[in-house]
C-alpha cells in the first residue's frame, strides 16, 4: 500500500508521495501545511511502519489541540479528526490510500449534529401466565369422606415408608450458584447443605453467571451420610490484541501470547499484566481487568523507541557521518537509538562541523539551522630574520616561522617585534583558498651609548670584541650588550646596557684596584672585586647587610635570624614552625631570577610555552618549567664556565653536592633565601614581600591581579600589576637588600629535599635540609598565587616536577 497525500490551503492543491514525508507544519518557507505565525516548525505529519499517519509536535511548540485536545507528543490521524493551531483549523479525510488534509482560517466552535440512536439490548419482555378465576369441584357427602380417609391413610403409610428407608447427603458448592437442583427418579427434601431421599442416583445442575455450569451425578447411599464439595469454574475470557508495529510479542503475566494480532485468546478471567513488546519500541505495560465469559479488545500502540533528529544546514547537501557511518544529507530526518552521539557534517569548502546530541526514547529534536563555516586558510607567516613575536589586538600568536589557520575573508592587523628591531605593522587579508604567505622584513633598531673609562689605560671590550678607543660616544643595535672594561691591577668590571632609540645612554666605568677577588656569577666568566665592609661598632642594632658585586649578584654577609611563622599568623601552615638559625658564612646571591635567554645559552631547545594564549618564553621573563635536577645542571654549566669548581655531581639520574663544598653555583639554601628575603636591610623579619600589610597596593609585584581573572582559580581583588603572567624580570622595585621579586613572578627552587619540620629543636647552623627526599623545597610567591597563604614570606612550598610558575636563581659561597 503506497499513500499519497493532497493539502489544500488558499485554494489550491499539493500533492505528495510517501518519499516527501515527513510533512511540515510551520511558519519556515520550506513548510508543507503554512501558518502565518509561530515556530518554523510546529509538528510534523508522518507514516507509521509506512501504514498509520500520526501528527507529531515538534519540541517546545505550544497550543496544539487535536480534536480539542492539548497534544505535546505523537497522537494517531483518522478520518475526520481535526488539530488546531493558532488561527488554523487543519482536518483530515482518510479514504482508501488518499489522505485529505485541508487547512482553512479557524472561525469559533462548531456545532456538529448528533443523531441519538437508542440501545437494542435485545431483551424480551416477559408475558405474565394467565391467572385462573374457576373454583375446585369436590364431591359431597361420604364420597368426600372416604377419599379424604383414604387419602391421610395412604399419606401416613408413604411417609412411614419415606422415614424407615430415607437416606441423607450433604452436598457443597463453591462458590455458592445462583441457581442448583438435584433431580432423580424421586424428589429429595433438602435442608440447607443436606438432601434427604431415596437411595439411588440423582443428578446435579448448578448455575452461576461468569461460571460454566456444573453438572454431576450424587449418589444417595443405603448406610451412613455422604458428603459431596464441588468447585465450580470460572468461564475464560476472549482477549483479542490488535496494534502497532506487528512484529510486537504479546505477554499476559509473563507468558507470550504470540505476535499482534492476537484474535479471541482464551484467558481465565480477573485481573492481568499485559506487556507488549518489540524491539526498537519503548515496551508498553498495563493491567487489565476480564470479566469472565466476554470479550475483550485491548489496543497495543507502541512508541518508538528511538530518537529523532531533523538537521537542516546552512547550506543544505552537508554529508552526516556517526563514526565511519554515513547516515545521509541535509535535511536530514534520522532515527537513532537511545543515548549520545557524535555527528559529523561535511561539506567541500566548508568546515567540518561536529554536534553532539543526547536522545531518550521517543524524544524528537530540531535544532536551529547550521550554519557551516568557510574552510580556513592556512597562512604561512615568515620574517627576516626570523624569531620575531607576532601579536594581534594585544595577542601573542607565536614567533616566526608561523603556521595559522584563519577563516577567507577575514582582516587581521598583525604586529612583528624582535629585540634590536624595529617593529613592523603588517595588514593581512585573508583570501579564499587552501595556503597563503606572508614575508616581513624587520630593520634593526639602534641607540647610542656614550662610555667613559677610568683609568687611561683601561681596555673596553664590547659583546667580547676589543674597542679602538676606551670612550666615547658607540652607535650599537638594541639588544643587551655586555661591555667589559679591564685594567692591569685592577677589578674587572662587566655590564650589560641595552641601548634606547633615539636615547644616549651614558656609562661611567672608575675601577678599583683589587683587593680581594670574588667571581661575579655572570655567564661571561669575568671577575669582580668585593670590598668587604666591617661590622657594625659594639651595641649597635645589626641590620643584614647586601653589597652589589657585579651586575648579576649580590654579596650577604652572616646573620641569625628566626624562621618561620607564629601559630597566630594569619593563613600559617604546619610545616612553618618557627626556629632559629644562624649563617655563618658571607654568600652570593643573584639580583634576579634566571631568564629565558640566559638559560637558552645552556639549553637552546628549552621552551616554556603559553598560557591563556601568552607566551612564557620571552627573553628577559623567568625561565620555567624546568626540574630541579636541571636548574642544579644550569648551576654546574655555568661554574665551568667561570673555570670553579662544580657544587653538584651526577649520582645515576640526580645531582648530589660535592664534599667538601666548593664555591662553584648553587641553588640557595632555604634559610639563604628567607634570610634575604625576609631579613636584609630590616631590623626584624618582613612578613610579605612588600611594605605593609594585605592587600598589596597595586604595582607592588607580579602576583594574581584582575588581569588573570580567566587564567587563575583565586586573584586579589581590585589589584593590578599589569601582567597577567610573567613578567619580565627587574619589572617591580627591588626589596629592602636589592634584590628583585623575592615575592611574585615566579616561585623559586631551593637547594634542600623538603621535611615538614626543622630538624633540630636548637639554633640551626648554616641549615642545608635533608640529604634524601623526594620532594625538593621551593620558596616566594608566583604570578599564580593570590591567596594570603601564598604571598607571605614564610610560605613553604615543596614538589617533584616542573610547573609553569617555578623558576630559580642562583647562589654561591664567597670562598
Amino acid at each position: 500500500m503506497a499513500r499519497f497525500f493532497e493539502i489544500y490551503e488558499n485554494g489550491e492543491e499539493h500533492r505528495y508521495q510517501e518519499e516527501d514525508l515527513p510533512l511540515v507544519i510551520g511558519r519556515s518557507r520550506e513548510a508543507h501545511v503554512h501558518l502565518d505565525r509561530g515556530r518554523a516548525v510546529q509538528a510534523w505529519i508522518d507514516l507509521h511502519e509506512g501504514k498509520y499517519p500520526y501528527l507529531e509536535p515538534a519540541a517546545g511548540a505550544e497550543d496544539i489541540f487535536h480534536n480539542d485536545q492539548l497534544v505535546d507528543e505523537r497522537v494517531w490521524i483518522k478520518s475526520g479528526d481535526r488539530t488546531r493551531i493558532g488561527k488554523w483549523l487543519i482536518t483530515y479525510r482518510i479514504s482508501g490510500d488518499r489522505v485529505e488534509i485541508i487547512r482553512r482560517e479557524y472561525t469559533g466552535p462548531e456545532l456538529p449534529g448528533t443523531t441519538v440512536v437508542p440501545e437494542q439490548n435485545g431483551s424480551v419482555p416477559e408475558t405474565p401466565l394467565p391467572v385462573s378465576d374457576g373454583a375446585d369441584t369436590v364431591p359431597k357427602g361420604r364420597l368426600k369422606r372416604n377419599l379424604f380417609a383414604g387419602a391421610a391413610f395412604l399419606f401416613l403409610l408413604l411417609a412411614a415408608l419415606f422415614v424407615l428407608t430415607a437416606r441423607s447427603v450433604v452436598v457443597t458448592v463453591d462458590p455458592q450458584p445462583d441457581r442448583m437442583t438435584i433431580s432423580g427418579s424421586l424428589p429429595l427434601l433438602h435442608f440447607g447443605n443436606r438432601y434427604i431421599g431415596m437411595s439411588g442416583t440423582y443428578r446435579l445442575h448448578a448455575v452461576k453467571t461468569g461460571y460454566q455450569d456444573l453438572e454431576a451425578d450424587v449418589a444417595v447411599g443405603v448406610s451412613e451420610p455422604t458428603r459431596y464439595t464441588y468447585a465450580m469454574d470460572r468461564k475464560p475470557a476472549l482477549l483479542t490484541v490488535t496494534g502497532t508495529p506487528e512484529t510486537a510479542e504479546v505477554f499476559l503475566d509473563g507468558e507470550s501470547l504470540g505476535r499482534i494480532p492476537v484474535q479471541e485468546k482464551e484467558v481465565a478471567g480477573g485481573r492481568h499484566q499485559l506487556t507488549c513488546r518489540a524491539e526498537r519500541y519503548r515496551e508498553m505495560v498495563r493491567s487489565i481487568d476480564l470479566e469472565p465469559g466476554g470479550r475483550q479488545v485491548v489496543e497495543c500502540i507502541l512508541e518508538s523507541g528511538r530518537g529523532r533528529v531533523f538537521l537542516v544546514t546552512d547550506p543544505a547537501g552537508a554529508t552526516v557521518q556517526e563514526g565511519e557511518e554515513q547516515l545521509g544529507v541535509t535535511p536530514l530526518t534520522l532515527e537513532l537509538d537511545p543515548g549520545k552521539h557524535v555527528l559529523v557534517l561535511r561539506v567541500d569548502g566548508f568546515e567540518p562541523h561536529t554536534l553532539e546530541v543526547t536522545l531518550t526514547a521517543g524524544e524528537s529534536l530540531t535544532p536551529e539551522v547550521i550554519s557551516l563555516a568557510r574552510a580556513r586558510v592556512r597562512m604561512e607567516i615568515v620574517s627576516i630574520p626570523e624569531g620575531a613575536l607576532v601579536s594581534s589586538k594585544g595577542n601573542e600568536l607565536g614567533k616566526t616561522p608561523l603556521t595559522l589557520s584563519w577563516a577567507p575573508g577575514s582582516r587581521h592587523t598583525l604586529l612583528f617585534s624582535r629585540e634590536g628591531y624595529e617593529n613592523v605593522v603588517r595588514e593581512v587579508a585573508v583570501r579564499e583558498g587552501k595556503k597563503q604567505k606572508v614575508t616581513v622584513t624587520l630593520p634593526r633598531e639602534q641607540g647610542r651609548v656614550d662610555i667613559s673609562t677610568a683609568p687611561t689605560e683601561a681596555q673596553l671590550f664590547i659583546d667580547g670584541k676589543r674597542q679602538k678607543k676606551n670612550s666615547g660616544l658607540f652607535t650599537l643595535s638594541t639588544t643587551t650588550h655586555k661591555i667589559t672594561v679591564r685594567a692591569r691591577g685592577y677589578t674587572t668590571v662587566q655590564r650589560e646596557v641595552v641601548p634606547e632609540k633615539g636615547k644616549t645612554k651614558k656609562l661611567r666605568f672608575h675601577l678599583e684596584r683589587k683587593v680581594f677577588p670574588v667571581s661575579s656569577g655572570s655567564p661571561a666568566g669575568e671577575t669582580t672585586t668585593v670590598e668587604k665592609k666591617s661590622g657594625p661598632p659594639p651595641g649597635a642594632v645589626s641590620v643584614p647587610s647586601a653589597v652589589r658585586a657585579g651586575s648579576g649578584m649580590i654579596r650577604l654577609e652572616p646573620g641569625r635570624f628566626t624562621m618561620g611563622a607564629s601559630r597566630r599568623d594569619p593563613g600559617r601552615r604546619a610545616n612553618e614552625g618557627r626556629h632559629e638559625v644562624e649563617i655563618t658564612r658571607p654568600f652570593l646571591l643573584g639580583v634576579h631570577e634566571v631568564t629565558n635567554a640566559e638559560y637558552h645559552r645552556f639549553r637552546p631547545e628549552h621552551r616554556a610555552g603559553v598560557v591563556g594564549g601568552i607566551s612564557l618564553d620571552s627573553d628577559r621573563q623567568p625561565v620555567v618549567k624546568v626540574s630541579w635536577q636541571d636548574a642544579a645542571r644550569y648551576c654546574n654549566w655555568l661554574s665551568r664556565r667561570e673555570g670553579l669548581k662544580p657544587f653538584y655531581r651526577e649520582q645515576g639520574s640526580s645531582l648530589v653536592p660535592v664534599s667538601p663544598a666548593t664555591n662553584g653555583y648553587r641553588l640557595p639554601f632555604e634559610a639563604e633565601w628567607a634570610f634575604a628575603a625576609r631579613m636584609v636591610g630590616r631590623t626584624r623579619p618582613g612578613r610579605y614581600p612588600w611594605d605593609g600589610g594585605f592587600p598589596p597596593r597595586s604595582g607592588s609585584g607580579n602576583y594574581a591581579d584582575e588581569s588573570a581573572r580567566t587564567i587563575v582559580p583565586v586573584v586579589i581583588k581590585g589589584y593590578y600589576d599589569g601582567y597577567p603572567v610573567t613578567a619580565p624580570v627587574e619589572s617591580f622595585p627591588r626589596n629592602m637588600g636589592g634584590l628583585f621579586d623575592m615575592g611574585g613572578n615566579v616561585s623559586e627552587w631551593c637547594h634542600d629535599f623538603y621535611s615538614p619540620s626543622p630538624a633540630t629543636a636548637g639554633t640551626a647552623k648554616d641549615p642545608t635540609g635533608p640529604a634524601t627526599g623526594r620532594f625538593h623545597v621551593y620558596r616566594g610567591s608566583s604570578w599564580r598565587d593570590g591567596a594570603i597563604t601564598e604571598l607571605r614570606l614564610s610560605f613553604r612550598g615543596y614538589s617533584d616536577t616542573p610547573r609553569d610558575s617555578l623558576g630559580f636563581r642562583v647562589a654561591r659561597f664567597v670562598q
